[in-house]
């Protein structure tokens, strides 16, 4: 699938209808692969998978796309994510509401030199992640590793998170730091590579906001192209990692995906399997059925379970938030 359009379904002879299916055999094993695109139903292909998947969200979001660009997905369609540097696709992307308090992420003004550095600052710019939404950074001279900065934004107590998405043109290795000692300094991006770069200050301690591009020796020229740079901000916890939310002059929020799967076609309420294999964050909701829930015990992909017998509410399957790349449903009990 291409994200954003609709499916082209590759036809076969004698496709299974849901609602022939709901007719005929309502007790069929369900499979909805999210990653490959493939969706069946006792084996055989289902015409249109949002008879059975609804995904409400009152604003777009951007997710990669198989050739690692950012594209853009309209209001209330489910947004299919995939791993931006090799292309792998890695299924449905359900997130909570988040809120990017950086206010310029397409133009990022004001571009501040610092130590002497001389900055050069090219807007709309072209990267290995997307075609238009990078801004080129360059810098000359200056007498410290420090070369520019997003500024310092006053000190806080409070927890955040910066993430940022770095392309290295130059010849020399480059990372981002903290403009305060409580937000750890990232990885070194070497000349040629494209990185996601994430820095945390967990701290309670009061401390600058603001980060700042650094070269690995004073009398290094530096040359980047930055790409949704965003910044997250909790007086509880560190916000956990999101999908890009691009800024114009004002802090922006995306709204919050409610993903769900109708089983009334296949649903056996005497006994039943689910098994979900996703990616969502440790101690999250997987997935709910009524007042059932499975729990997520790992940040990395995984394959869980669960089963039931004698159910009498709504058979509907609520997705938690994560990145979903198979659901497969058994209309009996599976080991």
């Amino acid at each position: 699938m291409i994200v954003g359009r609709t499916v082209n379904y590759r036809r076969v002879k004698n496709p299974i209808s849901l609602h022939r299916a709901r007719v005929a055999d309502p007790l069929r094993a369900l499979s909805l692969d999210f990653a490959a695109q493939s969706y069946t139903i006792g084996g055989r292909p289902i015409e249109d998978v949002q008879q059975l998947l609804t995904v409400q969200r009152a604003t777009p979001k951007w997710v990669w796309n198989a050739t690692g660009q950012l594209v853009e997905v309209p209001v209330d369609e489910p947004a299919y994510d995939h791993d931006p540097v090799t292309g792998e696709p890695l299924g449905l992307l359900v997130e909570s509401s988040r809120t990017n308090i950086y206010t310029d992420n397409i133009s990022m003004t004001p571009a501040n030199g610092v130590s002497g550095a001389v900055v050069t600052k090219e807007v709309g710019q072209a990267s290995p992640i997307t075609p238009d939404k990078g801004v080129r950074i360059t810098t000359t001279g200056g007498d410290s590793v420090r070369k520019w900065s997003t500024g310092d934004f006053g000190s806080t107590r409070e927890r955040l998170r910066w993430t940022v998405w770095l392309t290295n043109n130059g010849g020399y290795p480059v990372r981002l730091n903290g403009e305060s000692s409580t937000i750890g300094a990232s990885d070194y991006v070497e000349p040629g590579e494209t990185k996601k770069l994430t820095l945390i200050k967990s701290s309670s301690d009061n401390g600058y906001r603001g980060i700042r591009l650094e070269a690995e020796s004073p009398s290094d020229d530096t040359d980047v192209t930055i790409v949704g740079v965003m910044l997250q901000q909790s007086p509880d916890a560190v916000p956990s990692d999101t999908s890009i939310i691009f800024t114009d002059g004002a802090a922006a929020t995306r709204a919050a995906d409610n993903a769900s799967i109708d089983l009334s076609d296949v649903f056996n309420p005497d006994e039943g399997t689910l098994r979900i294999t996703a990616q969502v964050p440790e101690g999250e909701v997987v997935a709910s059925l009524g007042d059932m829930q499975v729990v997520s015990d790992s940040d990395e992909f995984k394959a869980y379970r669960m089963t039931y017998s004698d159910y009498t509410g709504v058979p509907t399957v609520t997705l938690g938030n994560g990145i979903h790349s198979k659901l497969e449903y058994f209309p009996e009990a599976q080991s």
